[in-house]
């Protein structure tokens, strides 16, 4: 069969196709021979990765076990201690109990501080009640008071050593709470204490520092940096993750989304989690060796499995090495090529750049020039060829003429009722309140409808040309965005996101793409930007009112019924104290009726929030009132050396409030701004009929309980040129951290150590009542300032707006 070179590749010209030849040559015998040793060198450099990764899994498993059964020799020396022992019989005995108590505890303490290891070690007696406490506090090991100590809050502990027999332990991983707020994540081992009879005692807990373990595991490896080490339990929780470990103030295994088969393929994960050791090739050019850890009834029936990953591209560094200065070779030998094959082929470029000059003037429309090429071979046939084909050309360019005139007519007419057609469609496009945009593959907009500009407040003209993610105020492309995610998807993708607006107030634009072909075969995507940041603040707005109509109805019957049993346990102490007898001169009873008194007010405040007194409007001076909170707190305020600057305008006209319900609010912004304020502070109340210069909305606080839920999507609406009286209650104290402003309205939420978090949700449901709106601006360091904006002489229901879509 004859080899036809021309038809293998009918594009190449005669020059390059010689050029190619010499270029194979040299080109194939280096490829192979450069192939071959990069194959055996890849393998070389896998199999050592795959040793080292065993070494290094194996080590660390040794490690962690020594580690672990040290930590269980500790655990039986202590619980076996002959004065630990001792001590537990005086217990059960109820003898010489303090003493033996001291004993044991400053042994134990002997024994931790010469560790270093254990933040907690406690022991609870078979009641479930906490009678020793030694714990790692501020640098040192103390041993904590009784009053500190918890009563029945382990059943944790005893199911998970009811399984075990003897001197059995149980381990799993725990995240504790410090005295400070903070959390420690630790190993919390337990043992079932028995007497020399056979009597259950109790349980002995140790927690050891999960840092200790893990540092144990961390170093060592022969991959340096580039590894990765993981403890994961048998769910595919992460326990440890040497890149996912930001701080020994957390364990990944609280974090839901931090699992391994998130993170990995299926199969990886079902090898990982095997009880065999070995190696596994995981997603993409990840390698790692597992081995299991902790065995599921050492660790109270979950297993643990460590394994080591390293990426290919590491372990094959050398070999990529090799690749650059093989390809380097490469690219000489190529060069050699072909600047033989040009010199070779030099003589047949002449005729052949006359041949491409012609063919370059007749294409620009010049049919009179003839080539004359005098080489007596078939070159010379082809010049003779080509001056015959340019006469064809130029005969039939006069036909063309004219029937070109007859097709410019017929394109003009419908180009016109294309034109009126993509008017009507523009019209169409340009009234619709979500902006369109047409999105070629890299993301760049070809072209964009007007509602861009109250989107994202560019032209549509400006628009074009740039990237989507640009005019939406980002730096790259979105998370969710399907042109870069999934290009070749045929459905339809949507999602949300937010940014922030030139205000600093939140938007939330949905996005809608539909992938579309255009005429020219290429792939495109129609944009689809709604904005609908009103429909998540309603839909937001209603979660949260739904939550306090649960919270509310469920805090109205718990105070209801701790309130009864409260009333008779005062009236019993009442009684005590008023009847002659040795309790009524008892400190202890004045103690527990004030703590009595305190439980019974904050009960109050809870009904009072969950069920309110109806509001009932008459005529007041919004000025008198303000007098009378200032005088109410006057003793406070001299207490603390408080100036308050009053800055009251008499023309405040009277209007239709609950003289009640107003003063409880104003006295609660003013409780609050005295409690933030320090010595010799400042508070200033300012109140003024003003006339509003832009529109005011805010969602209607309710009251949380069922039957007000009608409500649940009501907005209190102030208009533009509204009158209303503007009440300013400015304090110079710290002022409220950013993350907190949301929140200050929401019930029970407070920063306070004695707070009910009720006062400013009583505040802002008092002030939507009368048909008002409250604001607040407040900067750390600056102070804090609300205003308050009451409608003049109009009724509640004339400043509302109902968007619940009823």
């Amino acid at each position: 069969m004859k080899f036809n070179l021309n038809k293998l590749f009918p594009f190449l010209s005669i020059r390059t196709k010689l050029i190619i030849a010499f270029t194979l040559l040299s080109f194939i015998p280096l490829a192979v021979v450069g192939l071959i040793g990069l194959y055996h060198n890849i393998n070389t450099l896998e199999q050592r990765a795959f040793e080292q990764l065993t070494h290094d899994v194996t080590i660390l498993r040794e490690r962690a076990t020594n580690f672990m059964q040290a930590v269980q020799m500790d655990v039986h020396y202590l619980s076996n201690s002959p004065v630990f022992i001792q001590f537990l019989e005086r217990y059960y005995q109820q003898k010489d109990v303090q003493k033996h108590y001291q004993l044991v505890t400053r042994e134990f303490l002997t024994f931790l501080q010469t560790k270093r290891i254990y933040y907690r070690l406690h022991f609870v007696d078979r009641q479930e009640d906490e009678i020793l406490r030694i714990q790692f506090r501020q640098g040192k090991y103390v041993v904590v008071p009784s009053s500190e100590l918890s009563m029945s809050h382990f059943r944790f502990y005893f199911l998970l050593t009811d399984s075990l027999t003897g001197p059995q332990l149980a381990c799993t991983p725990v995240e504790l709470l410090d005295p400070r707020g903070g959390t420690v994540p630790a190993m919390s081992y337990a043992v079932r204490v028995y007497s020399p009879g056979g009597e259950f005692w109790g349980i002995l807990i140790v927690d050891v520092f999960a840092r200790d373990l893990f540092q144990v595991i961390e170093y060592g490896s022969h991959l340096d940096s580039h590894h990765r080490i993981a403890i994961v339990n048998g769910e595919g929780h992460y326990l440890y993750h040497s890149e996912k470990k930001k701080n020994w103030s957390r364990l990944l295994a609280t974090r839901e989304t931090q699992t391994l088969t998130g993170e990995y393929s299926p199969e990886f994960s079902r090898a990982i989690l095997s009880y065999e050791p070995g190696i596994v090739a995981g997603p993409g050019d990840v390698i790692a060796a597992h081995a299991p850890l902790l065995p599921a009834p050492f660790s109270g029936g979950s297993s643990y499995f460590l394994f080591e990953s390293v990426e290919k591209s590491f372990v094959l560094g050398p070999a990529n090495r090799f690749a650059l200065v093989f390809i380097s070779l490469l690219l000489i030998f190529l060069a050699i090529s072909i600047s033989a094959g040009l010199v070779a082929t030099g003589q047949l470029a002449g005729p052949i750049r006359q041949l491409q000059r012609g063919a370059r003037i007749i294409a620009r429309g010049n049919y009179d020039y003839r080539l004359n090429i005098d080489t007596n071979d078939e070159i010379e046939q082809l010049a003779h060829q080509f001056n015959q084909m340019a006469q064809a050309i130029r005969d039939r360019e006069i036909r063309l003429e004219e029937q070109q005139k007859r097709l410019e007519e017929m394109v003009s007419q419908r180009t016109a009722e294309l034109r009126r057609e993509k008017e009507k469609l523009q019209a169409i496009l340009d009234n619709v309140p979500s902006a369109f945009l047409l999105l070629d593959e890299e993301c760049n907009i070809l072209s964009a409808s007007a509602a861009i500009r109250s989107i994202t407040g560019h032209d549509p003209d400006q628009a074009v040309g740039q990237k989507c993610y640009h005019i939406l105020s980002q730096t790259s492309i979105c998370d969710d965005c399907m042109a870069f995610r999934s290009p070749h998807s045929p459905r339809i993708h949507s999602f949300v996101d937010s940014r922030a607006d030139e205000d600093g107030k939140e938007v939330y634009i949905e996005h809608i793409s539909v992938p579309i072909v255009l005429n020219n075969n290429k792939r495109a995507f129609l944009e689809i930007l709604t904005d609908i940041t009103e429909r998540k603040k309603l839909e937001e707005h209603l979660i949260q009112t739904e939550r306090l109509a649960a919270t509310g109805e469920m805090a109205a019957v718990i105070a209801h019924e701790i309130r009864n049993s409260l009333t008779s346990v005062k009236m019993i102490l009442q009684l005590q104290r008023e009847a002659p007898s040795p309790l009524k001169d008892n400190p202890s009873l004045e103690v527990a009726l004030n703590s009595l008194y305190r439980v019974e007010k904050v009960i109050t405040t809870l009904l009072q929030f969950a069920r309110p007194a109806p509001f009932r409007f008459q005529p007041a001076n919004l000025n008198q009132i303000i007098g009378e909170c200032t005088e109410f707190l006057l003793p406070q305020l001299e207490k603390r050396n408080i100036e308050v600057r009053r800055k009251l305008d008499p023309k405040v006209p009277e209007m239709e409030m609950d003289v009640e319900h107003m003063r409880e609010a104003l006295i609660n912004l003013l409780l609050n701004a005295i409690q933030a304020v320090e010595q010799n502070g400042h508070i200033s109340i300012a109140c003024a009929p003003i006339r509003l210069n832009r529109r005011l909305e805010d969602f209607l606080v309710t009251v949380p309980y069922p039957s007000d839920q009608a409500n649940a999507g009501a907005r209190v609406v102030l208009s533009r040129g509204t009158r209303v009286v503007r009440l300013v209650v400015e304090d110079d104290g710290p002022g409220i951290p950013p993350e907190h402003q949301p929140q200050v309205f929401d019930p029970f939420f407070t920063t306070k150590v004695n707070g009910t978090g009720l006062g400013l949700t009583t505040v802002k449901r008092t002030v939507n009542q009368h048909g008002g709106i409250i604001r607040l601006k407040s900067s750390p360091g600056k102070g804090t300032r609300f205003e308050i904006y009451l409608p003049i002489n109009k009724a509640l229901h004339h400043g509302r707006e109902d968007h619940s879509g009823r």
